[in-house]
């Protein structure tokens, strides 16, 4: 199908970026043909697929869709790469939860029925009780608005009988690409009453503005996979990206752009956005083209990938720099086939496994304006 740049932002939230997932300590994925489980401690189950589909890159694989002048060949770009900064780890605020109206530092009772403070009320609290509110609590008491319309949203926008993945993983992730990680930091809004943030906090008022308040439009590759089984997994939009274009990205975006960008891991019916960081490949082998080729195709290339990516953790009042060593990743090993032209250039691909990303994406954040000022009034706050 067609997707044209002008309305990608609305077409990709229609294939599926308003997910998330459950959380998940060091988790490594395990895929097979007809389901996928979350374990601790494994490796990636691959297998070869049964139903081999050669292809060049169709409209919705389109390198150029992330608008970017892409080098394509294959000698020409990186085999590794990394970002100069990692992105934060952070909730995906499950939207079972109620999303960002969830008091994490305190979670009694239901984040759907708990009552609203008064001003009066709010101004003989502590530091304690005050810093044990949501973060769509303390972001209307920073902005004075005492009707809480932060929190009131986010009860319309979330329900308790939501599964269990889903969630603001569409926000976190770009937002964890985009913005520094915020750190702790105390503020008084025009109402008079100093608010606690926490790290989690501020990142959660980013994540929501990702997801839901940021215009800027979402540019990406493939197509959501809606199939929780076996069936419908030769498809198009289950064969997922394109493997000649997938190595284009993330080569590219990575390697020459130090530039990241986001990746549903998980090939069927549930969304995994994850921050693409880091990648390793290393040639297999080389052979002439093979039936069904994307056409003008003189060789192929035989390539396995290391894809490395941030994880979510539970929100944590200081900032995870200051508390690990290292922040929660995550990697996955893919193999798959290049089909090169006669001047060296990747013009399709193949996927040699079941493990692939279903569909890869960014989105560069937006403006705090209007009465998002505040966010951004608070994160400016944050990382000074």
């Amino acid at each position: 199908m067609s997707l044209p740049t002008a309305t990608v932002r609305n077409r990709w939230h229609e294939l599926g970026l308003k997910s998330g997932r459950r959380i998940r300590t060091l988790k490594t994925l395990l895929l097979s043909v007809a389901s996928f489980s979350i374990a601790t401690s494994c490796s990636v189950e691959q297998s070869e697929e049964k139903a081999t589909v050669f292809e060049a890159w169709d409209v919705i694989n389109e390198p150029s869709r992330f608008g970017r002048n892409y080098e394509l060949r294959f000698q020409e770009l990186p085999k590794s790469g990394s970002l100069n900064r990692m992105p934060w780890s952070d909730s995906y605020w499950a939207t079972q939860r109620a999303g960002i109206a969830f008091r994490w530092m305190n979670p009694v009772g239901s984040p759907f029925a708990y009552p609203l403070h008064s001003r009066q009320t709010l101004a003989s609290m502590s530091q304690t009780q005050l810093a044990a509110l949501s973060p769509a609590e303390k972001l209307d008491i920073y902005a004075g608005r005492f009707d809480f319309p932060t929190v009131k949203s986010e009860r319309g926008r979330t329900y308790p009988g939501a599964a269990a993945w889903e969630g603001l993983c569409h926000g976190w992730a770009p937002a964890a690409l985009e913005y520094l990680e915020p750190k702790p930091v105390t503020l008084k809004g025009p109402g008079g009453i100093k608010v606690p943030f926490g790290s989690s906090d501020v990142k959660a008022l980013l994540t929501w503005h990702m997801a839901t308040r940021n215009t800027r439009a979402a540019l990406g590759l493939g197509a959501r996979c809606n199939t929780f089984g076996i069936l419908g997994l030769n498809t198009p939009p289950c064969r997922d990206s394109n493997a000649g274009a997938f190595h284009v990205v993330l080569a590219n975006q990575i390697g020459l752009l130090r530039e990241g960008f986001v990746a549903d891991i998980a090939r069927m019916g549930e969304v995994w956005n994850q921050p693409i960081y880091r990648f390793q490949s290393r040639e297999i082998a080389r052979q002439g083209a093979s039936p069904g080729a994307a056409s003008g195709t003189q060789s192929e290339i035989i390539v396995e990938t290391a894809m490395h990516y941030g994880m979510e953790v539970e929100p944590q009042w200081n900032a995870l720099g200051q508390l690990v060593e290292r922040p929660a990743v995550g990697s996955v090993l893919y193999r798959y086939r290049l089909e090169i032209d006669a001047q060296g250039r990747i013009r399709g691909g193949v996927w040699l496994q079941d493990a692939r990303p279903d569909f890869i994406w960014l989105q560069q954040r937006g403006t705090f304006i209007g009465s998002d000022a505040a966010i951004g009034a608070i994160y400016e706050a944050s990382i000074r």
